[in-house]
């Protein structure tokens, strides 16, 4: 073989290879920041000529984007420059980064379950909670993981019918082939204005809603962005500017014709926000007690929005029964006429199952209900079980009552702490200041002696003066002088 045929075997090579790498021109890698997440990913990059899937490869936190057409990852690399957090790189003419574009495509197959799920290698779906930020003050009762999936921006390059699924496997899957990419409120909110994504600070508002709400109306965000800033408002103790914005939120929907089962992650933070205030409220002595309880009504009320209302009709109002004051319990059994929380396979269930055994219902296990007492007995111990509600619910009372008065009192002990430290400096200085008056009338008074020594001295030395003055004068006119 010539060396004409060597290179011309080396130019064939290369040729093939360039063709090959022509193939991966609308695949880029990112190397994404620990506080990026992997939805604020998907929600940058979606829209740039349309997101066809995700791949990675476990153990590894580099994520490769293939879109749709190769003006997405021209954008891509644009869009670089302006968001620093991120490091995008483009595939075509780099064969390492090929190698393990295809490692990454070859572990997305594997983990996935079914070939009618196109989405970027995404791991299997799972019954997993979804990953919600909170506050130290964090409602505790789960959200749906396909009602909140539904609230988050779909992609363009899914299929129709499978973007809330997809959504919520990406979302909050907690397979061990996923990057370790917590969902985190980092301040910033990514919002696409006009085809252009920027970021916004939310610590430039000093909890003041008005702008962030008229920023997300102008740019008609979806409403998973709406519950971000919401959550960021609320974890900075800012409960009311987070309602505020959920409100606005409502608001916004209402406009949209969403149903009502896509919002109940709205209702629910709207809950924990009331409870947030109300505990708030508590501890400033100037509130007063109604304004507590009508915090409480409300919290009550959006949980009640999402989990329905039933009361058991065996159950009356005793006529002894004690009057609830103005602090109120949010998961208080309520009387008749007014609305009581229903109880659902969650972990509310569980909370409420000791206090008002609930109705039969499908979605409760057989065996519940096989163990009841015949409908006789239970109409029976009706009138036991009512004053038995009505005793806990005294003692829930004095429980609040307690916890109220300790905290008054450990308050007033701090007071009346500060007022004897100022009282004791005050006897302390005034003792001083009594000294010093004794130090002085003593001084004073040994001042006024040595003067009246002075002048007694000087009256007895004039006295004694005169007779021999007037001798020495009479002896003088005496001798003629």
């Amino acid at each position: 073989m010539t060396s004409h045929d060597d290179d011309l075997l080396d130019s064939t090579a290369t040729t093939v290879t360039r063709n090959q790498m022509g193939r991966w021109s609308n695949v880029v890698r990112i190397s994404p920041s620990p506080g990026v997440g992997l939805n604020n990913v998907r929600q940058v990059f979606s829209k740039n000529g349309g997101l066809r899937g995700i791949h990675w490869t476990p153990g590894s936190s580099d994520l490769f984007l293939e879109f749709n057409e190769d003006a997405g990852a021209a954008h891509a690399l644009a869009l670089h420059k302006l968001m620093p957090d991120i490091k995008v790189r483009a595939l075509d003419g780099d064969p390492v980064l090929v190698e393990q574009y295809r490692n990454a495509m070859a572990a997305s197959r594997r983990e996935t379950r079914s070939t009618d799920q196109p989405l970027l290698g995404a791991p299997p779906r799972q019954a997993v909670k979804p990953i919600i930020p909170s506050a130290s003050h964090a409602n505790p009762l789960s959200i749906d993981p396909s009602v909140f999936a539904s609230l988050l921006p779909s992609s363009s390059g899914l299929p129709k019918g499978s973007a809330a699924s997809k959504t919520s496997s990406l979302f909050s899957s907690k397979t061990k082939s996923a990057p370790v990419m917590a969902f985190s409120v980092d301040g910033r909110l990514s919002i696409t204005y006009h085809g252009e994504t920027f970021s916004y600070d939310m610590k430039t508002t000093d909890g003041d809603p008005r702008a962030i709400i008229a920023l997300l109306k102008l740019s008609t965000s979806d409403p998973g962005t709406w519950l971000t800033a919401a959550a960021y408002h609320r974890r900075q103790g800012h409960s009311r500017s987070a309602l505020d914005i959920l409100m606005a939120l409502l608001k916004f929907m209402d406009g949209l014709e969403v149903p009502d089962t896509q919002r109940k992650p709205v209702w629910l933070m709207l809950s924990g926000c009331e409870t947030d205030m109300a505990k708030s409220a508590k501890g400033d002595p100037i509130t007063r007690p109604a304004v507590i309880a009508q915090h409480y009504k409300d919290s009550a009320k959006w949980l009640q929005k999402v989990y329905g209302v039933d009361i058991p009709q065996h159950y009356t109002k005793p006529d002894n029964a004690p009057v609830r004051s103005a602090q109120v319990v949010l998961m208080d059994v309520p009387s008749p006429g007014t609305n009581a929380i229903t109880s659902t396979p969650s972990s509310s269930k569980q909370k409420l199952e000791h206090v008002l055994p609930l109705k039969p219902t499908p979605s409760r296990p057989r065996d519940e209900t096989e163990n009841l007492p015949p409908s006789g007995d239970r109409s029976a111990k009706a009138p036991n079980q009512a004053a038995l509600l009505s005793v806990q619910r005294a003692k829930r009372k004095l429980e609040e009552d307690c916890v109220y008065e300790r905290e008054q009192r450990r308050r007033l002990e701090r007071e009346l702490k500060e007022v004897t430290h100022e009282l004791d400096l005050t006897k302390r200085s005034q003792t001083r200041l009594k000294s010093q008056v004794r130090e002085e009338a003593e001084a004073r008074r040994k001042a006024e002696d040595a003067i009246e020594r002075e002048r007694n001295r000087i009256e007895a030395a004039r006295r004694n003066a005169l007779p021999s003055e007037a001798t020495r004068i009479f002896l003088a006119v005496a001798r003629g002088e």
